[in-house]
């Protein structure tokens, strides 16, 4: 979250320096900025994963879009660290004539000769560490870049079908439904089946959840499982370093912080020969000191990896996919960047 909000002030930033003028935040709009006396609404995604798929980049830019039009802004701008090839952009500009997209591609081209604003790019474009970036040598005229702003249509985009009004907040909902339950024994089926809506709303394009509560062959019974579907940075990285196909996630409704039990109770269900070595636990308070280091442990002399995420991560996934699909999966890969980052020998 600190990273998203850091490349949205390093975007404004950006605008001034380009000769944007009255850059503003608004309520709706991550910001409004005029440019030679064109208005554009300016939204702002940052991701960890270098692609986005046109499935979620169709809600984003539905999404503004739609903004758009109840505000009566012609003209917008989608700026991100994800990239997209020429067809891509292509394609998404004869559905969206009305927002420019500058991808990480872009962005490069529009700070050249910047050393300051160059060097923080590539500083945000680092924290995908799984993935080297294969774009580098990619280049735009940045004048030409510019040029486009003039030549966007100014015409109030028509809402897309079924968003005349933006969608609601899903989120906070399922949000504060899940923060509602009280922790403890009591409430267990209440709060897997909180979990459940959750991670089905959060990950559920790119996820494919079994029933709840399915038993293995040997008896032992987990909370969820799901396959992989999605091409987020994250799967990428269980598939390719973990050989993980399927991710097991367990539901703690502890009043307190889990221990080391929980997590070596959960790594029973890692079995390398299912394709599962990662599984991902929630609980209210997340997990304590002797937790955490079963779960380097098991790491470091297992190879299975998993992450222990508290409630408040789950919403912070929610609200991700709400702006931009697979997004959500940030949460996860950040937490094993965390890990892997501070792994011991």
């Amino acid at each position: 979250m600190i990273r998203a909000q850091e490349f949205e002030a390093w975007s404004l930033t950006l605008l001034v320096e380009l000769g944007f003028v009255h850059v503003q935040h608004n309520r709706t709009f991550d910001a409004i900025a005029d440019y030679e006396g064109l208005r554009f609404a300016v939204e702002v995604k940052f991701t960890l994963s270098r692609i986005v798929s046109i499935t979620d980049m169709n809600r984003i830019l539905s999404y503004l879009s739609a903004s758009m039009f109840r505000y009566k802004i012609g003209s917008g701008i989608l700026v991100t660290s994800a990239f997209f090839d020429e067809d891509k952009i292509r394609n998404l500009g004869k559905n969206f004539p009305n927002i420019i997209i500058w991808d990480r591609v872009r962005l490069r081209s529009l700070v050249s000769g910047n050393t300051r604003l160059s060097n923080e790019l590539e500083d945000f474009l680092r924290d995908g560490i799984f993935f080297p970036d294969q774009e580098a040598d990619q280049y735009f005229d940045r004048e030409d870049l510019l040029q486009k702003l003039k030549q966007v249509r100014k015409d109030l985009p028509a809402p897309p079908a079924g968003m005349a009004e933006v969608e609601s907040d899903k989120a906070d909902e399922l949000c504060r439904k899940l923060k509602s339950i009280r922790a403890g024994t009591r409430s267990a089926s209440a709060f897997e089946a909180a979990c459940s809506d959750c991670l089905r709303y959060a990950f559920g394009t790119h996820l494919k959840f079994s029933n709840a509560q399915s038993s293995s062959e040997d008896r032992l019974r987990r909370d969820l499982v799901a396959k992989i579907n999605g091409r987020h940075d994250f799967y990428k990285f269980a598939a390719s370093d973990f050989g993980t196909r399927y991710l097991v996630f367990e539901f703690k409704n502890y009043p307190k912080k889990i221990s080391q039990d929980e997590i070596y109770s959960t790594s029973k269900y890692l079995v390398s020969t299912a394709f599962r070595r990662i599984a991902i636990i929630f609980s209210p308070k997340g997990e304590d000191a002797g937790a955490r280091r079963a779960i380097y442990g098991l790491l470091r002399e297992d190879a299975k990896l998993i992450l222990s995420l508290s409630t408040d991560d789950l919403c912070r996934a929610m609200r991700l996919r709400e702006q931009g699909g697979e997004a959500a999966a940030d949460v996860l890969l950040e937490k094993a960047d965390e890990m892997f980052l501070t792994l011991s020998r």
